[in-house]
């Protein structure tokens, strides 16, 4: 209530500001025209200290925090109760799953384990042909996107009534804005390095790590070169590029692109939508023969980046540490925490059907969707009583309101996913790494 209060009185503040002084008065030390941010917020920014586990404040991290504490609540009581719950139930996965997270000397047994023949599939082709086959193969499968063949199933930005494939763009590791940036090279440096030690964690000599890390990072610089920006990225006229399997081919001339599609099991569409095109040319011209070596350490980099949470206690720590660093975070939230960030992040229907039934009942459900059905029939009685409106423009808006589609707390109806994603405890031969590679396949599965 007190977080409330304040919020309602800074707003009350501002106005009276606004409305009393004019955009040129003075809140505090700070001027409007100077720093709006600082001049809204300057009082709130002065009350709020970082901790040394945050990488930022706002008031939905209030929420998150508390939200996280009640979750986890529910995974130590699974954890410690003893009992052995139906399989296939939110019980048994959670207590499996957090066991699969918490056995380091488990996650140490298995290190890569059940990942390491798909990288072997990036690592051993023999030409373009070949590694372009394993990476649509690892995309199809479980979504791992490097260089080419990642792609999404979204809401057509052009027609909302049907959906559309969106070929996605290369993994830019650190990003473009980082790696053009002038005042970022020394984060640019710190995550080649980063790349270095992940080579060498998987296995690679000293001299062998260095070379890979050189190669990856002389491939990104001539991706990123050709790489929109990321306000360009919500440019629809720069974004949305319709494209026929026939068109793609001609793009994508390097890589047999019917096949792709089929490994992809995308083909048969009328149409696919490129994001960049200019990225897209770029992709092409680095898939020759004489980049090989190079487009599989890239590859292989982002497999390992995107499995390190996963993995060893090493690969763990090398990937923690640079996303503090990264992020301004000076202190790791420590083992119990970030093993339970870990299962929730696997199980998320899971936890969330868990959730509700403990903290969200049918009746605060069903009273909120009748505040919002009561605001929607005002908003309705508002619309008719406008007299700068016509008729038929009336009509329309108040469809709108009819067909919009209201969701509070949770579905009525939870998803297949939920159901499709099984834990395979330890004790029957699972492991954190193995349940990872489950998610992902049931992510694909369900898209």
């Amino acid at each position: 209530m007190k977080r409330k209060l304040l919020a309602c009185f800074l707003v009350v503040q501002t106005v009276l500001q606004l409305t009393g002084c004019g955009i040129a008065g003075v809140f505090g030390g700070t001027r409007a025209q100077d720093d709006y941010y600082e001049y809204i917020n300057e009082d709130l920014l002065e009350e709020i200290e970082l901790q040394a586990t945050d990488a930022h404040w706002d008031w939905f991290t209030e929420l998150t925090a508390v939200t996280e504490e009640e979750m986890e609540a529910m995974i130590r009581s699974l954890s410690e109760d003893g009992v052995t719950y139906e399989k296939g139930s939110s019980e048994q996965k959670i207590k499996n799953l957090y066991e699969c997270v918490s056995d380091t000397q488990n996650r140490e047994q298995t290190g890569l384990g059940p990942l390491k023949p798909h990288m072997d599939s990036i690592r051993n082709a023999q030409n373009i042909e070949e590694y372009v086959d394993a990476l649509a193969k690892l995309s199809g499968q479980f979504g791992f996107s490097s260089i080419v063949g990642g792609y999404s199933v979204m809401q057509d930005k052009a027609d909302s009534g049907r959906y559309a494939v969106y070929m996605m763009y290369a993994d830019p590791l650190i990003g473009k804005e980082y790696v053009e940036g002038e005042d970022t090279q020394d984060y640019v440096t710190m995550y080649f390095d980063y790349v270095k030690e992940m080579f060498r964690a998987f296995g690679m000599t000293e001299e062998e790590a260095q070379h890979s890390a050189d190669s990856v990072e002389t491939l990104l610089r001539d991706i990123c070169a050709s790489t929109l920006k990321t306000e360009q990225m919500y440019d629809p006229s720069l974004t949305y590029n319709v494209y026929t399997a026939e068109e793609l081919q001609q793009l994508y001339s390097n890589v047999n692109v019917e096949r792709m599609l089929k490994t992809l099991r995308i083909d048969g569409q009328d149409q696919y939508i490129v994001l960049d095109v200019g990225q897209a040319e770029k992709i092409n011209s680095l898939l020759v023969e004489e980049n090989l070596q190079a487009l599989k350490d890239y590859s292989t980099f982002v497999m390992l980046n995107d499995a390190a949470k996963y993995g060893d206690q090493e690969f763990f720590s090398l990937y923690e540490q640079m996303q503090n660093a990264l992020y301004g975070i000076t202190e790791s939230w420590g083992d119990e925490k970030n093993w339970m960030q870990l299962t929730q992040e696997l199980l998320p229907w899971d936890f969330g059907m868990m959730y509700v039934e403990k903290h969200f009942s049918r009746e605060d459900k069903e009273d909120v969707e009748q505040i919002i059905s009561r605001i929607l029939k005002e908003y309705e009685t508002v619309i008719r009583e406008q007299d700068w409106m016509s008729e038929a423009t009336k009509e329309k808006a108040i469809c709108k309101l009819s067909t919009m589609q209201v969701k509070i707390g949770y579905p009525d109806r939870w998803p297949e996913a939920k159901d499709m994603m099984q834990v395979t405890p330890i004790s029957e031969g699972g492991s954190l790494m193995s349940n990872l590679l489950t998610s992902m396949e049931v992510a694909i599965e369900y898209s």
